[in-house]
């Protein structure tokens, strides 16, 4: 797992069944420096690595959380 993936994991565990906006995660992990791209190819990377999707449930349209769909 990389640096901005455990990131990502933590500030999502750290808050279960808490919807985490994209603003928030851009801001907190990549402090400026994303694109909106990043976080969708972070997420997915993630849900691999944790061997399933429903790990981390997208909330279209406000952004992610951890926890069942």
């Amino acid at each position: 797992m990389t640096r901005k993936e455990f990131d990502l994991l933590q500030l999502l565990a750290a808050q279960p069944e808490t919807v985490i906006t994209r603003d928030r995660l851009m801001q907190e992990v990549w402090a400026g420096s994303w694109s909106r791209r990043t976080v969708d190819t972070h997420v997915s990377s993630l849900r691999a690595k944790l061997g399933s999707r429903e790990w981390i449930v997208t909330v279209h349209g406000v952004g992610f959380r951890i926890g069942q769909g």
